[in-house]
């Protein structure tokens, strides 16, 4: 019987940063978060959705084409 490590799966810890930086009503944290997520998985809704949710706290327009 040989052991295999387990396979190495994208882990988005920027993402979970996010939200959880939003749930404390964190948007400064929660908006570097969601860009950094971004720059790692660019097609990646739950970043696009979690950085709109944190324009929305700090009373900010969404920026286009992100």
């Amino acid at each position: 019987l040989r052991y295999n490590e387990p396979p190495n799966y994208p882990r988005p810890i920027a993402e979970a940063m996010g939200q959880l930086a939003l749930r404390h009503n964190k948007p400064d944290v929660a908006e570097r978060a969601f860009r950094q997520a971004l720059e790692q998985y660019p097609e990646s809704a739950l970043a696009r959705t979690g950085l709109r949710a944190a324009f929305n706290g700090r009373n900010r327009p969404v920026e286009s084409g992100f």
